[in-house]
């Protein structure tokens, strides 16, 4: 992970800007939006996995529970879903944000 990506993650929420956050990595972007600190978007270039996937490679996803989920349709649980967020900021080599008006993709 790129060591400034973790603060400035720290600084958007913070002093709740409103813009992109956007991580480079061999050569590809993903961005993060956020609005007033609150992260509301996101477009992948590289490293997206499902919160399924996330849980898997770190070894926390109960099979069981999955299929109860889907079965159901419903989240895993609360809290899980940034998951693919902290993937990606592991994966960048360099982050700068750029801050602006976004559009929300997520339901809120």
């Amino acid at each position: 992970m790129s060591s400034d990506v973790p603060h400035t993650l720290l600084e958007i929420v913070r002093l709740k800007k409103t813009g992109q956050l956007i991580l480079e990595a061999a050569a590809r972007q993903s961005v993060l939006m956020f609005e007033s600190g609150n992260w509301v978007g996101l477009r992948t270039g590289f490293g997206y996995q499902t919160t399924a996937q996330c849980l898997a490679i770190d070894g926390d996803l109960d099979l069981p529970a999955l299929d109860s989920a889907w079965f159901d349709n419903r989240p895993l649980s609360k809290g899980v879903s940034i998951q693919p967020l902290r993937r990606l900021c592991q994966l960048a080599q360099s982050s700068h944000f750029q801050e602006g008006a976004v559009e929300s993709q997520f339901a809120s």
